[in-house]
């Protein structure tokens, strides 16, 4: 039953739709805050404004089918409107600490936390592997009368099929590189002046965009394939 459900209603494909809406708006909410390209200085608050609904507005609208959104929330908030309007090296410093940092931080702790979680389900399984072939001697050669061999190689294969799944080691390392690609972005940002803000901007959104493609193509992949042999 829970299968079918799973395949009718697939409740993982609007989680990651609802995540790359969320990935888009959050991108556009900072270029517009902090003025950079398609949201520069020289546009009006109302002119900068209706850009930004027109743009959310059209990311919305592709997956208004499948993700619900709620329509009390504000587009523009007054902060975002405050910061637009402060000097370049106050939105420059916003930008660097509360966007490119703040995402080099998350990325670099995931990174981490992935890594550690796949040494630990390697030496689990390997310890395991080796209290198998132990039993399966065991029983063999000391003619034990209970067989557990089976037992544990079953419960191999099943974390072997849940290491795969949750792919700690592939998303280890996609993690590192943002991190790092981000801590070079933040590295630029300190230096840029106003003339190529909107370019350095776009760089370092580019930085995070690309790892979250990445992890929605691998995400999606694994549920598309456990759809069809579900």
């Amino acid at each position: 039953m829970s299968e079918i459900l799973s395949w009718t209603f697939q409740p993982e494909r609007a989680w990651y739709d609802g995540r790359a809406v969320a990935e888009s708006v959050k991108t556009l909410a900072w270029r517009y805050s902090v003025c950079a390209d398609p949201f520069p200085q020289t546009l009006t608050e109302r002119e900068a404004g209706d850009a930004l609904r027109q743009r959310i507005d059209s990311v919305t609208n592709e997956l208004s089918d499948r993700v619900a959104f709620g329509g009390e929330n504000l587009v523009v908030t007054q902060a975002m409107n405050q910061l637009r309007i402060q000097p370049f090296t106050t939105r420059r410093t916003s930008y660097i600490e509360g966007r490119t940092k703040d995402q080099q931080e998350w990325y670099a702790k995931k990174s981490q936390f992935n890594r550690n979680r796949s040494y630990t389900w390697r030496v689990i399984l390997i310890l395991t592997e080796i209290l198998a072939v132990t039993l399966a001697l065991g029983r063999l050669i000391g003619d034990w009368p209970v067989d557990l061999a089976g037992l544990l190689g079953a419960a191999i294969a099943a974390g072997a099929a849940w290491v795969a799944v949750k792919q700690y080691s592939p998303l280890a390392s996609a993690y590192s590189v943002a991190a790092k690609e981000l801590a070079i972005q933040a590295d630029k940002l300190r230096g840029v002046d106003e003339s190529s803000w909107s370019m350095v901007v776009a760089d370092a959104e580019e930085a995070i965009s690309r790892e979250h493609t990445t992890w929605l193509a691998s995400r999606t992949g694994l549920a598309r394939r456990h759809n069809q042999t579900g």
